[in-house]
């Protein structure tokens, strides 16, 4: 993963930094490039800055995006002309400047404001979770976009003794509305799992769950959990629960339970009550998973059996 990384970073500069100025004796030539790369402290500016600049587009309005990538390939171009001009190619010195120009472009992505790009200032708010009676503060970062809608950017914490940066911009449609942070086992592996609340005026919690893997340390997003709308942990029985409101008050309701087997999130038990118009009851199906098989029943209650 770190190799992949770091490659698809020196790519990033590279296809969008110095094609611009190849025409030119200042610019770097693709051989340039990689014999630069072979330098410790110029590929650990190159990845840096191309991770400062991939997280400050991804806060930006589709303007704003094509704005900052005019400005980063003009920003490429001057800095090797600048480089070529005071010291030629292939010195020491020519290699510290464009370093250092890295680094400053570095700052200067980082305090990016709504005057430049359309990206409004970050800010910051932070929670805490509780975890196996542990506290552990969060700091939550979030941006705005052109219209100065806020959208959640990142979540920064310590867990295990390793300071945890959890992106969350890589989903389709921004993440907006959030109004807590819990977490909760929930594969039961006895590592903290992360949920993000985000609901937007929805009747039923809509999450964002990040799974903790032991084996590389990270946490990764479980799509799968995070599509189940009201999800809570049984811890007693080990199982996953999701109970999801339709209205008349509740009296309509979806519930499933999800049991881990082989790693895998399975069903193993839904149930819907929905209201009869023509017969003016309620009817409950419920449907249990049993040797590998699936068993029906069916229930009828007048709105007073259910009061």
């Amino acid at each position: 993963m770190c190799k992949y990384a770091v490659c698809l970073c020196c790519f990033f500069l590279i296809l969008f930094i110095p094609q611009l100025s190849f025409s030119a004796n200042a610019a770097i030539s693709k051989a340039e490039w990689a014999e630069l790369m072979q330098d410790q402290e110029f590929k650990t500016a190159d990845q840096k800055l191309g991770e400062a600049y991939k997280q400050t587009m991804s806060a930006l309005s589709d303007a704003g995006k094509q704005k900052l990538l005019t400005e980063q390939r003009a920003w490429g171009a001057k800095r090797e002309q600048e480089a070529f001009a005071k010291f030629g190619k292939g010195t020491p010195n020519y290699k510290r400047f464009l370093i250092d120009k890295a680094y400053a472009r570095i700052t200067e992505l980082q305090s990016y404001t709504n005057n430049k790009a359309g990206l409004a200032k970050e800010s910051k708010t932070d929670r805490t979770v509780e975890f196996k009676n542990e506290k552990i503060p969060m700091t939550v970062y979030v941006t705005y976009d052109a219209d100065e809608q806020e959208i959640l950017n990142r979540l920064v914490f310590n867990y295990k003794g390793i300071k945890h940066t959890v992106p969350l911009t890589n989903f389709e449609e921004p993440l907006q509305c959030w109004t807590d942070i819990s977490a909760a086992d929930y594969n039961f592996d006895n590592c903290m799992d992360i949920a993000i609340d985000v609901s937007c005026g929805s009747y039923n919690l809509s999450q964002k769950i990040f799974l903790y893997d032991p084996q590389t340390k990270k946490y990764e997003y479980h799509k799968e959990l995070s599509e189940i709308l009201g999800v809570w942990v049984d811890s007693e029985t080990k199982t996953i629960k999701s109970h999801a409101k339709g209205g008349h008050a509740g009296l309509i309701y979806y519930f499933s339970e999800y049991s881990w087997k082989s790693g895998k999130l399975t069903l193993i038990q839904k149930e819907s009550q929905d209201y009869d118009d023509n017969l003016g009851i309620y009817i409950r199906i419920t449907r249990t998973l049993q040797n590998g098989v699936w068993k029906e029943k069916t229930e009828k209650f007048k709105e007073a059996d259910l009061m």
